[in-house]
């Protein structure tokens, strides 16, 4: 497992690791939004089911006269347009953000295939006498396109939907530690589980797929 993570993150950072570390950064910035969107719910919804907690929560009075409103109404009314902003921002951010590491994928599946390309034609001729060209055919059209949409692209969104995880977990935790810790038990007994039985189907689904897709260049009918 460690191995793998390893090549992945290797593949991630080839020819241009300015650019993989730009796309970390985004999905680093998107993640805080969210947080900070579904952060900004809880106080909206606690003020507007029960206004009196205004006057007896001691951040929330501070907040209501440090900004001298006039009511609980125009109160209520500035969380929600708040909470409303930090939304449509966090989501405008999350559009861009998968726009980038979409095409940070795609720009890999091209430099990629180009390598493996410049690769084959560097080769002695001896090379190519024991490989059927069908072989090399599917490597540059079809594994590379797996590689990518199979691996590069979830990697990379269980990345940022890992780290949004851990924020809002950190978020809970200094309002309830108990069921953050509920919660940590339920979801790493469910990777380790998931990570324990995945691999080996994973491997022979993938080897079936290869060569199907090899047969099929060799015989498109």
């Amino acid at each position: 497992m460690r191995k793998t993570l390893k090549r992945i993150f290797l593949l991630l950072k080839l020819d241009d690791p300015k650019r993989f570390y730009g796309v970390t950064f985004a999905v680093i910035i998107m993640s805080l939004f969210d947080m900070l969107g579904v952060a900004s719910i809880f106080p909206f919804l606690n003020v507007l089911s029960n206004p009196h907690i205004i006057e007896t929560s001691s951040k929330l009075k501070g907040l209501y006269h440090a900004l001298r409103f006039s009511s609980p109404e125009s109160f209520i009314i500035a969380l929600g347009v708040a909470s409303l902003i930090i939304l449509v921002v966090s989501n405008a951010l999350r559009a861009i953000t998968m726009k980038s590491m979409i095409r940070f994928s795609w720009m890999k599946h091209y430099r990629i295939s180009q390598r493996l390309l410049t690769q084959y034609l560097y080769e002695p001729y001896a090379f190519f006498l024991d490989r059927n060209s069908s072989e090399l055919t599917t490597h540059l059209m079809s594994e590379v396109a797996r590689v990518v949409t199979g691996i590069l692209i979830p990697s990379m969104q269980i990345f940022a939907r890992i780290l949004l995880v851990l924020l809002i977990l950190g978020l809970l935790f200094l309002v309830n530690p108990l069921v953050v810790l509920l919660v940590l038990g339920v979801i790493g007994g469910g990777i380790c589980g998931y990570l324990y039985v995945l691999p080996q189907p994973a491997r022979t689904h993938g080897r079936g797929i290869s060569k199907m897709q090899q047969q099929h260049v060799q015989d498109p009918e």
